[in-house]
């Protein structure tokens, strides 16, 4: 059974690419895939689950993309920028307990 407040115990950091702290959007070039990498963990033994969110400016939705563990608590996902000028920079949302 998860704690109740079991989410608080989760830290993501080390989120990358990032400009300035993530106050700036990264620029790639339309039509290519973007790695993002983020150190994730919790105390504890619970396994996690991880989910990368970006969107277009133009959408009301954010687009969802789950995120592989790649060991000693790195995370990575990718997607694929559609408009250079136009697209959100990446973020990491949220861990779920599984």
């Amino acid at each position: 059974m998860k704690p109740q407040h079991g989410r608080r115990r989760v830290v993501i950091e080390d989120v990358n690419p990032q400009i300035d702290g993530g106050r700036h959007a990264i620029h790639r070039v339309a039509g290519y895939e973007i790695l993002v990498t983020a150190a994730i963990y919790a105390d504890g033994k619970d396994e996690l689950a991880a989910r990368l969110l970006h969107r277009h400016s133009s959408d009301a939705q954010w687009r969802f993309v789950p995120m592989q563990a790649k060991g000693n608590d790195i995370w990575s996902g990718v997607f694929r920028e559609e408009d250079r000028q136009r697209n959100r920079s990446p973020l990491v949302q949220r861990c779920d307990y599984l």
